[in-house]
Formats: structure tokens, sequence, C-alpha cells
């Protein structure tokens, strides 16, 4: 059985360790509380400078937050990992994996990520987070399922309460993603929603409704899942070999 910790984890680029800490957000989603000076002993994760490597690294807390990275981080994916929130505190603001600013995840194909948030009385919810910045996802398959909150993304990027010029962007290039949210699956909050497929390939969307925004390279503001017991799935597919299923882009 998996340990479920109280506290957060904050990566920290000076020395590339993972320090236990207290973090919780506000109701505008800023991060407050503070990086401890204990350092999280573990084998599966591997840090220098802003770049954070997980390799089939787990944890779970009942904490706000489970794993807090500073503004321009890169999280690279190896093997299976997974971080998850388990926390049923009324107008709790859940975020599992959290940035207050830009952050780029990427892996190769077998890598994956799973972020979990198990939540049903918070005021928010969300799994992978950039507030106050830009969200970039080239690679791995991203599972964010984020609970039954009153208003909750699976993945999100922006600003609301702040304005901060150029932020707010997810970007999708690469690897698999599988999203679910009782609001929006994605969501980036200054309406700049990227699926960048590479050369020859294609965008495959699934379980979507109502997106807006057509073309190569497509962009738009949110999707959210069209049968809500299904997660919104998200693909890129050689275009000589695509099935015919799901929406193409």
């Amino acid at each position: 059985m998996e340990r479920t910790e109280k506290y957060s984890l904050f990566y920290s680029p000076d020395d590339g360790k993972l320090h236990i800490g207290d973090a919780s957000t506000e109701e505008n989603e800023a991060l407050v509380g503070s990086m401890g000076e204990e350092i999280y002993q573990s084998e599966n994760y591997h840090g220098e400078g802003k770049i954070l490597t997980l390799s089939d690294f787990h944890f779970q807390t009942t904490a706000d937050i489970a794993l807090i990275v500073p503004d321009g981080s890169t999280v690279i994916l190896e093997g299976k990992n997974e971080l998850k929130v388990m926390n049923d505190r009324e107008r709790a603001n859940a975020a599992v994996l959290y940035s207050n600013g830009s952050m780029t995840i990427t892996g190769g194909a077998e890598a994956e990520l799973r972020c979990l948030a198990e939540t049903s009385q918070g005021l928010w919810s969300r799994c992978i987070c950039a507030r106050f910045g830009n969200l970039t996802i080239e690679g791995g398959t991203i599972y964010a399922m984020a609970g039954s909150a009153g208003k909750c993304g699976a993945i999100y990027a922006g600003g609301r309460f702040r304005e901060v010029p150029d932020t707010g962007r997810i970007r999708i290039c690469g690897g698999k993603i599988i999203a679910s949210a009782k609001t929006n699956a994605i969501r980036a909050s200054a309406g700049k929603l990227f699926l960048e497929p590479p050369k020859d390939f294609c965008s495959v969307v699934n379980n979507a409704r109502e997106y807006r925004g057509s073309s190569l390279p497509w962009n738009g503001e949110t999707l959210t899942q069209e049968k809500m017991d299904e997660p919104v799935m998200i693909s890129f597919e050689p275009e000589s070999v695509l099935s015919g299923t799901g929406r193409t882009i």
C-alpha cells in the first residue's frame, strides 16, 4: 500500500533536491506556504538546475498540493510516475503538480505521469497547474483526473486573478493526454490552447465538445468532456494510418 504523507514537496533548483514543506493555495489560487530544509529521500528522482527527472516516482498526500516546481522548470518523465492529492477538506484549493509560473513536461513513448486529485468538497481542483505562466507538454502519456470539486480543471494554465502578459497558454505538441474534470478537462485561461502535431502527424481528439478553432495548428480555450463518464483524449497519429475515429485537427 502506498504511504500517504501530510506535507507537500518543493523542488529546489539550487541543490536539485525535493524538500519537505507546507503549501496551499488561497482562494485566488496564489501559492502560499514555504519550503523546508528537510530533504525528501528517494532514489526515484534526479534534479539539476530547473530540470527535474521523475523515474517511477510515487507520492501521495493529504496536503493541498503534492509537488511544486519553480517557474521555468522542465519535468522529464521516465517509467511510470504517480502524484496524488487526497484532500476532502471543505473549500480546499487542491493542485497535484503546481508551478507558480511556466512549466514543461516531456518524456519518451513509454513514460507516464498520473496526476490524481481525489477531492469532492473542495472549492478548486487542478491536476497540472501552471499558475501565472504557460504550460507545454512535449511527450509522455499524461493522465490527469481532477475529481469532482466545485470548480476543477485537470490541466490548467493562467492567471485569472492577476494580469500577467503572455501567460495562460497551453501548448501540446507530443505525447498522449487523458484528462477528466467536472468542469473543464483542459483550460487555458487566456484563450490560448494550442495543439501542434509534429510534421506528417494529425491531432486526434476524442470525447471533447463545443471547442472552438480550426486549421493546423488548432487553438482555442477549453476542451470539455462530451460524455462525463469518459475522459478527453488527445493523441498524435501519422496522417497515413489514421483510423478515422475521433476528431482530427
